[in-house]
């Protein structure tokens, strides 16, 4: 429940108030990718230029009960309880330039950084970890990575004076596909 908070308080902070005819458009996105995670993104898009978008996209999965304080190492050659999964919890920020094609068209791209955390499950038959006998999970190490972010925004209509917006991207870290809807005011 935390995420969808997070996320609509992030958009409200960077929505824009005014948008003048002929003037850039600022617009504010939700974004999901198919690898799991979702966020925000904002962008100027310039009628016959360059604008620049910046995003923040996350996931949240749920990793009760879990220990941040044992190793990979403990859990495997002390405790020997057996694995059974692994999820990443990812923290995407990105950011780069837009470039107008046509009416009403502008392609992205750009780069930025993630922060990769693998979350593995393991089996406690005793207990103790896992309540009662249960499973449990321990964060392992995570990896920065440097990705890539490209794609098309689309203008597909408008509120009043405010235009609506499609967008359609790839990202390499972690590899997806971008989906976004966006809104002006």
């Amino acid at each position: 429940m935390r995420a969808p908070v997070l996320l609509l308080l992030l958009t409200a902070a960077v929505w824009p108030t005014t948008i003048r005819a002929g003037a850039p458009a600022a617009i504010t996105s939700f974004v999901y990718s198919t690898s799991g995670s979702f966020g925000a993104r904002y962008a100027t898009l310039v009628p016959s230029g360059f604008g620049y978008w910046g995003e923040f996209k996350f996931n949240a999965p749920d990793h009760t009960p879990a220990y941040d304080t044992l190793s990979r190492r403990t859990v495997e050659t002390v405790f020997r309880d057996p694995f059974r999964e692994e999820t990443i919890q990812t923290f995407t920020f990105s950011g780069g330039a837009t470039f107008a094609i046509a009416e009403g068209a502008h392609l992205y791209g750009g780069a930025g950084w993630s922060i990769a955390i693998p979350w593995r499950r393991y089996f406690d038959s005793t207990g103790i970890l896992g309540g009662n006998p249960g499973d449990y999970w321990i964060r392992d190490d995570a990896r920065h990575t440097i990705n890539a972010s490209f794609g098309a925004v689309a203008a597909i209509g408008q509120i009043g004076s405010a235009p609506i917006t499609a967008s359609l991207g790839v990202e390499t870290s972690p590899h997806g596909v971008v989906l976004g809807i966006g809104a002006g005011l």
